[in-house]
Formats: structure tokens, sequence, C-alpha cells
């Protein structure tokens, strides 16, 4: 996934071991489609990935569905 390029290797296993790893390629995207600069990117999927650690340590299950923005 090249996606989690810029992030630490903790940051990047929470997210890629977590429930939310299959919208990771497709936020991304959304966000360089909208010109959000890079290191702007990065911190947003660093802030993805605390999130995704946060509801593992919690055992919290992410239901529903995720939609798209337009």
């Amino acid at each position: 996934m090249n996606s989690t390029r810029g992030l630490s290797r903790n940051s990047t296993a929470w997210l890629l071991e977590s429930q939310l790893a299959p919208y990771v390629d497709g936020f991304t995207q959304y966000l360089e489609e909208r010109r959000y600069a890079p290191y702007t990117v990065e911190k947003y999927l660093s802030c993805i990935a605390h999130f995704a650690r946060w509801t593992s340590r919690c055992r919290l299950e992410v239901a529903g569905q995720i939609r798209t923005c337009r």
C-alpha cells in the first residue's frame, strides 16, 4: 500500500492491521484529487492510524456504511 509511505512504522502497522485498512487508498485518493499537500495527506493518515489503534485497543467495531462526500 503506497498510501502509508510517509507514516512511521508504528502508524503504518496500526492502520494496516485495522478495520479501516480497506479505506486508506480511497481516502488518500480523495485528498489527492482535491490537491491536498502531501504533508497534509500524511498528517491526516497519521490521525486515522491513531484512531484505528484506539478502536482496536477499545475493541470497538466500525459499523455501518462509509459514504463518500461529494
